[in-house]
Order: C-alpha cells, then sequence, then structure tokens
C-alpha cells in the first residue's frame, strides 16, 4: 500500500480548497433561501440586490446545480437547494458560534493564585499589583486570604505569602524582608508615654496571632516589669489601627502598616525610637511543582525587584530555604 508524498498531500488540499465556495457566496445564498427574493436577503446582508444575485449565480455555477426557479417577482427553491440549505445554515451557526467563542475567551493567560496574609496583601502587596500586571499583560492573578498556615495540598494555591519561620516541608521559601514593628497611638496619647517603663498600666492593643508581640518588645526595650500580655485582642491589624486610630490604646505595627499613618500624622510614635526588628520575616513559599510555573517565575521576579526598591537594598534581602 503506498502513502502519499508531503507533495501530494498538499496538492490534494490546494484541489479541495479550490473545490470550496466562497463564504460570501454562501452567506448570499443562504439568506436568499430563507427570504426567497434577492431583495429581502439584500436588505439582511447590507448589500445590493445585484451583488446578492451575482453571489448565488456564482454559487450555482460553482457546483454545477440550478438553486432557484426565477419565477419573478420571487424565487422558489430547487429541492436540491432546501437541502444544501439546511446543511449552509447548520454550518454557518456553527462557525458564527465559534468565532464567538473566540472573541470571548480573550488573549491566552497563566494564573497565579496567590494565597495572601490579609494586612500585608491590603497594605503592601495590592497597591503595588497594578505595575505587575502591566508589566506582564499575559498573567491574572486570583488571591486567596488567611490567617491559618497555607495547606499547598488542599487547595489550588500555586504559591503563598507567609509570615514567621522559613520551615515549610515540602516546599521552598524566599525571604522577603525582615519584620520590623513600631509602636504608635492616636497623637493625644503621645504625652503618657515618654519611655518603655510608662506602660505600666496603659492599655496594649494585642493582636491574637502575635500573643507574644509586646512582651519581646517590652523585654528588649528594657522593660520587663510591664504586662504585655494585657489588653484587647484583635484578629486582623487592621481592627488594630482603627482601635489605635480611636485612642483606644497602644499598638506595635509593622513598619510598612505604620508608616503611611505616620507620614499622614493619623498616628504617632511612642515613644520615640520604639522600632524594633522582631525574630520573623515575610516569606515567599511555593511548592516544587509550581518551581518553573511562568506566571510565578515572573512574580518572583518583580516582587524581589519592589522590596529592594521599597527597602532601599540594591542586593535585596537574600534568605532562601529548601525543606
Amino acid at each position: 500500500m503506498s502513502v502519499p508524498d508531503e507533495a501530494s498531500s498538499e496538492s490534494a488540499r490546494e484541489t479541495d480548497d479550490r473545490e470550496l465556495p466562497s463564504l460570501t457566496a454562501l452567506t448570499a445564498f443562504e439568506a436568499t433561501l430563507r427570504h426567497c427574493s434577492f431583495t429581502g436577503a439584500a436588505k439582511e446582508l447590507s448589500r445590493t440586490q445585484g451583488a446578492v444575485s451575482r453571489q448565488v449565480a456564482l454559487l450555482e455555477s460553482h457546483i454545477g446545480r440550478e438553486l432557484f426557479h426565477r419565477e419573478n417577482p420571487r424565487l422558489r427553491p430547487t429541492r436540491a437547494a432546501v437541502e444544501f440549505g439546511a446543511k449552509v445554515s447548520t454550518l454557518l451557526a456553527r462557525l458564527r458560534g465559534a468565532i464567538a467563542d473566540v472573541r470571548q475567551s480573550g488573549p491566552t493567560t497563566d494564573v497565579l493564585h496567590l494565597a495572601l496574609l490579609p494586612t500585608f496583601g491590603t497594605t503592601w502587596l495590592i497597591p503595588r499589583i497594578p505595575g505587575f500586571l502591566k508589566a506582564h499583560p499575559d498573567v491574572s492573578v486570583e488571591f486567596t486570604t488567611s490567617l491559618k498556615a497555607f495547606d499547598f495540598d488542599a487547595g489550588d494555591i500555586d504559591a503563598a505569602i507567609h509570615y514567621g519561620s522559613a520551615t515549610w516541608p515540602g516546599g521552598r521559601a524566599e525571604k522577603l524582608m525582615s519584620e520590623e514593628v513600631v509602636a504608635v497611638c492616636a497623637p493625644h496619647l503621645r504625652s503618657e508615654v515618654q519611655a518603655p517603663g510608662d506602660f505600666l498600666g496603659k492599655t496594649l492593643l494585642q493582636l491574637v496571632s502575635r500573643p507574644n508581640a509586646w512582651k519581646q518588645w517590652l523585654e528588649a526595650h528594657g522593660a520587663p516589669e510591664v504586662d504585655g500580655r494585657r489588653g484587647p485582642r484583635f484578629e486582623h491589624h487592621m481592627m488594630v489601627v482603627e482601635a489605635a486610630r480611636a485612642g483606644l490604646g497602644y499598638a506595635l505595627l509593622p513598619d510598612f502598616v505604620a508608616d503611611p499613618l505616620l507620614a499622614r500624622k493619623e498616628l504617632v510614635e511612642a515613644p520615640s525610637g520604639s522600632r524594633f526588628a522582631t525574630r520573623s520575616s515575610y516569606w515567599l513559599v511555593y511548592p516544587e511543582r509550581s518551581l518553573e510555573l511562568p506566571a510565578l517565575v515572573a512574580f518572583r521576579e518583580w516582587l524581589r525587584q519592589e522590596i529592594r526598591a521599597d527597602r532601599g537594598d540594591p542586593k535585596g534581602d537574600k534568605g532562601n530555604s529548601k525543606r
């Protein structure tokens, strides 16, 4: 049994293409069949009556069959036209549907499923994301937020921004930035705290996920006698921010949260020199399966550049870990 070579296959395709009538002729025929009139078809297609008539005549010549009996002022389709027309209508409908599907689907994009801590996402990352999307129009990002540890096996997550240590079994962790916290309060409370020891008896706003934050800060600033675990407890940093604004007490906030508020004088530092580097950092973590994802590769590089620019560190805050 012989197999056609490439040249003969190409020749066959060209012959098949030549046997196909034009789409213009097919649409003219299909509209004429429905209206049984060149005039009605011409109005529907926004063409002249003569143009539609010529296209139908070309189609008849192409297939070698008469499709309409010309009985002025109307047309009467032949049996062949009725049978052929049903097939043409189906094909044109499928073609229109395919075109609509392509239009609605838009450009092909890579989707990055990213899990975030709410405060870091809202305060630091989200305001910067438009720059990433502008630089990478072929990538879209779907965000998930949670205060709990992210489980890559339990959900559709490509990567996460995590606070704490680099430990992440079965995955990789890239250090984004060390954390520095600032003690802040409403402006009218500033005069009551001139030194760390002045926090004795004051209301300290607590974050549920960081029960030892004030204790560590007070010990580091030479005021271990102050009970750092007393005070109302809040689930989110932004709730702590609102409580501090309202004058409910004193708060410890990450610098990326506190600095904009200090610049706008919505809160003030109390006492001066309160900044403190904690023992934890922010990390980009991801499972091994995500390592070469084009969307994540682009995001990682962009994120490094943003952090270097934000922290004024031309070399970046390096610290990668593989567990």
